[in-house]
C-alpha cells in the first residue's frame, strides 16, 4: 500500500486522507509545477482529515459555567461544537440530569474533549 510522503498515512486513491497532499501535488500540476514539492499544512492539533484550517481549543472555563448554568440544555456541547449531543440533552433535559452532572465532573477531571477530540485548555 502506498503511504504519503508529508505524514505517512495510507494513501487512498492518490490522495491523503489525512493531509490533502495528493489534493496539493495534483493542482501544482495542472498549475506547470510538476516537480515541485507540495506545499502541506501539518496537522498538530486535531483538525479533521482534508479541512486545511486550524480552529483555536476551547476554553475549560467556559465550558465549565456553560456547563453548570445551561448544561441541561446543552449548551456547553454547543460550544465545543458536538451539536448532534446538544440536541441530545436539549431533547433530554440533560439526559434527565444524570449526564449533566457527569459532564460537570468530566470537565473538571479534564476528560472532556471537544469536536476534533482535543482536550479543553485552562
Amino acid at each position: 500500500m502506498e503511504k504519503c510522503s508529508a505524514c505517512g498515512a495510507p494513501l487512498s486513491e492518490g490522495v491523503c486522507p489525512y493531509c490533502g497532499a495528493g489534493r496539493q501535488q495534483a493542482a501544482a500540476d495542472v498549475m506547470g509545477n510538476a516537480g515541485s514539492q507540495p506545499q502541506v499544512v501539518v496537522n498538530n492539533i486535531g483538525v479533521q482529515p482534508g479541512q486545511g484550517i486550524d480552529v483555536p481549543p476551547k476554553n475549560k472555563w467556559v465550558a465549565f459555567l456553560l456547563c453548570l448554568l445551561l448544561g441541561y440544555l446543552g449548551a456547553h456541547y454547543f460550544y465545543v461544537g458536538k451539536i448532534g449531543m446538544g440536541i441530545l440533552y436539549l431533547l433530554t433535559l440533560g439526559l434527565v440530569g444524570i449526564g449533566w452532572i457527569v459532564d460537570i465532573v468530566r470537565i473538571l477531571l479534564d476528560s472532556f474533549h471537544d469536536k476534533y477530540g482535543r482536550k479543553l485548555q485552562a
